[in-house]
C-alpha cells in the first residue's frame, strides 16, 4: 500500500506568519484611525480657540480721593457735583456718587464685548457720557453706572463697549451706595461669549498687579 502525501505538514509553520500579518494590519488601521480622530479634534479646538476671551483685571484704585488713577497713569481732576468733595465729611467711607478705577488688560487675539459689570452685588449699566475729565461733573454720568476708559486721556471708548486685542483700560463705577474704607467688595465682570472674570477691591487702596 503507497503512502499517501502529506501535503499539508507545514500549515502549522505558516499559522504564525499569518497571525502576524494580521497584527500588522490592525496596527496600520488603529494607528491611522487614531490619528484621523486626533486630526479631527485638533482642529475643532483650534477653531473654538478663537472664540475664548481672556481678559485680567490688573488692579485698581479706590482711594479715598477726590482724583482717579487710570492704568496708564492719567489723573482725573477733582469735581464739586455730587458726594465728590476734596475733604469727605466721612473720612472713614467712600461714599455714594464718588467713583473707583479698575484697570483690564486683553490678553485676546481678538476684541472682547464686556456684557455685564457688577461690583458690590450690584450691576453697573453703562454710561452714555461722551467726556469725563472731572470728578462727577457730567450729568451723563451717575451713581450704579460705569464707563470704559481710554488710559492716556479721559475719553469714554466706543458705545460698544469693546476691549481690542492687547487693550489695557480703566473701567471706572459711579458707586450705588455707601462702603466703608477697608471693606472689600467683588468686582465681577462677564464678556459677550460668557466669560466670567472677578477680583477682590479693597475700598481705599491703590493697587497694582
Amino acid at each position: 500500500m503507497k503512502e499517501i502525501p502529506k501535503l499539508f505538514v507545514h500549515r502549522r509553520a505558516l499559522a504564525p506568519v499569518i497571525a502576524n500579518l494580521l497584527l500588522i494590519g490592525i496596527t496600520v488601521v488603529g494607528g491611522t484611525i487614531t490619528w484621523s480622530a486626533a486630526q479631527d479634534s485638533y482642529n475643532s479646538s483650534q477653531v473654538s480657540g478663537l472664540d475664548i476671551d481672556f481678559l485680567q483685571i490688573l488692579g485698581y484704585d479706590s482711594r479715598d480721593s477726590c482724583t482717579l488713577i487710570f492704568a496708564g497713569g492719567f489723573e482725573t481732576g477733582c469735581g464739586l457735583g455730587g458726594e465728590s468733595i476734596v475733604l469727605p465729611q466721612e473720612p472713614s467711607v467712600k461714599k455714594y456718587d464718588e467713583r473707583i478705577a479698575v484697570y483690564i488688560v486683553n490678553h485676546s487675539s481678538k476684541k472682547v464685548l464686556l456684557s455685564e459689570v457688577m461690583f458690590g452685588g450690584v450691576v453697573y449699566n453703562s454710561t452714555n457720557a461722551g467726556l469725563l475729565t472731572l470728578w462727577d461733573d457730567s450729568v451723563d454720568f451717575v451713581p450704579g453706572q460705569h464707563a470704559i476708559m481710554d488710559n492716556g486721556n479721559s475719553l469714554l471708548i466706543a458705545e460698544n463697549h469693546e476691549i481690542q486685542a492687547g487693550q489695557t483700560v480703566t473701567v471706572v463705577l459711579d458707586l450705588e451706595s455707601n462702603f466703608k474704607i477697608g471693606r472689600t467688595a467683588q468686582m465681577r465682570i462677564t464678556t459677550g461669549n460668557g466669560a466670567v472674570y472677578v477680583a477682590d477691591i479693597t475700598i481705599g487702596e491703590h493697587k497694582l498687579g
